[in-house]
């Protein structure tokens, strides 16, 4: 089974931003892109589950469970470095504002920033237990590039069975390339209804984080690989007028 270790993904990446000089990228705003990163999603869990666009658009883990085919288990779980999209890495992205994300955007073409880049990114992430005691998590990533095309790519995550409490089951499923308008209507859709859990906790993660800077809640710490801050709420409708606002806020950048 191929996983990526912090090792080879540091090389693998550090190639990547030898070969791109960020330094000689520049855009006069207070907001800095200084590199990418391998993106991972916005999840709590001991090992990166990475935002891999899978040739099938699907991935799953449910090696905990004793009777599941081990041979096939090793050929599913292997991360394609060419297959995981690349998030941008902002610099001062807590402090800028929109302003400034728009003077990137609307310069994005004229620089040497390779443009399968996304130049924004949104996750949003459900915590909970569901009805036998496992903690859940839902995640949703939206990816936006600069030609205004996107992607998402959901993941649906459990704490492993009892017979196995430390593998997780997850399910990883990835959208076709779609463009924004459809794709604000899908991440809508997708959390119509909360889930019925026990002590649900609703979080955003925006690269850059000043996509949520209108917002009134303060940003927290959230130390996850690429996603610095989140913003957390335990009502499910301020969550969702949130995420509402950033999509707002996101289509005014292209206009």
């Amino acid at each position: 089974m191929f996983n990526l270790s912090a090792s080879e993904t540091s090389l693998i990446w550090g190639n990547l931003r030898n070969l791109i000089d960020f330094k000689s990228i520049t855009v006069p705003t207070d907001l800095s892109l200084v590199s990418t990163i391998p993106g991972e999603f916005p999840i709590n869990n001991f090992h990166p589950i990475f935002l891999e666009v899978p040739k099938s658009l699907k991935k799953f883990n449910i090696s905990g469970r004793k009777n599941f085919s081990q041979a096939f288990i090793d050929k599913n779980l292997r991360w394609l470095p060419r297959r995981i999209v690349s998030l941008p890495n902002y610099e001062n992205g807590k402090d800028a504002d929109l302003e400034c994300l728009k003077s990137i955007i609307q310069q994005w073409e004229r620089t040497l920033i390779p443009e399968e880049i996304p130049c924004i990114a949104l996750g949003v992430n459900i915590t909970g237990q569901n009805s036998d005691g496992r903690e859940g998590q839902y995640v949703a990533v939206l990816l936006i590039w600069v030609n205004q095309k996107t992607r998402i790519l959901e993941l649906d995550w459990f704490e492993g069975p009892l017979d196995d409490c430390i593998t997780p089951e997850w399910y990883l499923q990835v959208s076709e390339i779609m463009n924004m308008k459809k794709a604000f209507i899908r991440m809508k859709k997708l959390f119509k209804m909360p889930p019925n859990w026990e002590n649900p906790l609703f979080s955003i993660y925006c690269i850059p984080p000043c996509l949520g800077c209108s917002l009134k809640n303060k940003w927290e710490e959230a130390n996850l690989v690429g996603w610095s801050y989140k913003l957390s709420y335990h009502q499910y409708e301020m969550w969702m007028k949130a995420i509402e606002l950033i999509l707002t806020q996101i289509k005014t950048l292209f206009s």
